[in-house]
């Protein structure tokens, strides 16, 4: 199976979650957005083989925006199921 499957089945299983789990759909959308930019970013980066100190930071800075975006769908759940 290529990466780029488990990318689908990994966007799926999170749509998926996102709708039985009840969360918001703006959270969940900025979760699969920001994912989708970190795996891109992370796959440009691998494609020489070589891993330059502007592209370490670059995929730092998005691995820790779906962090964040990850929070904010749980912070969001959390206030969600309370109600």
């Amino acid at each position: 199976m290529s990466i780029d499957n488990w990318f689908q089945v990994a966007f799926g299983i999170l749509f998926i979650i996102s709708l039985v789990c009840g969360f918001k759909w703006k959270q969940a959308k900025d979760l699969l957005k920001e994912l989708a930019e970190a795996l891109t970013a992370t796959s440009q980066a691998l494609e020489d083989d070589d891993l330059m100190p502007s592209e370490r930071q670059k995929l730092l800075k998005e691995w820790g925006d779906v962090i964040k975006a990850a929070r904010n769908l749980f912070v969001v759940a959390l206030n969600f199921s309370r109600e």
